[in-house]
């Protein structure tokens, strides 16, 4: 499916994925495609996504995600429910400048509680790494 076919469908609710995404990331916007989520609770607008998804390859291979929301598993959504109830409002300027501090915050804050996730040290840093590549993608890095 084309980048314009993607983009109307998430305004009208659906997930998607791209064929250069890792098999669990996926994306999704609110109803006017402002505001983009990602699999992980990371929101971005629309502009902070794709300013950095100029080239062809962009342009081409997106797909539907078959699960939606309801299919999470129980630790998945309540990890994603943390993660987006932690969402800092802020400007372009001060995402970008902040980026490595709400990094450093966010991992000291699942440390903190780790009742949200199983018991594995090893989950609790796949997550961390996995938030702050998905942070790195939409602040451009």
């Amino acid at each position: 499916m084309t980048k314009q076919e993607a983009i109307e469908l998430m305004k009208k609710g659906e997930r998607l994925s791209h064929y250069g995404f890792t098999p669990d990331e996926w994306i999704e916007s609110n109803s006017d495609g402002s505001i983009y989520t990602l699999e992980d609770g990371v929101k971005c607008t629309f502009t902070e996504f794709w300013i950095w998804r100029k080239d062809v390859l962009w342009l081409n291979g997106w797909n539907l995600v078959k699960s939606n929301k309801a299919q999470l598993t129980p630790i998945e959504q309540q990890h994603l429910e943390y993660i987006q109830s932690e969402v800092i409002p802020m400007t372009d300027e001060q995402r970008a400048a902040d980026h490595a501090d709400i990094s450093v915050r966010f991992a000291i804050e699942v440390l903190k509680d780790q009742s949200i996730f199983i018991h594995s040290r090893d989950i609790i840093i796949d997550k961390i790494k996995r938030l702050e590549k998905t942070l790195n993608k939409g602040c451009g890095k």
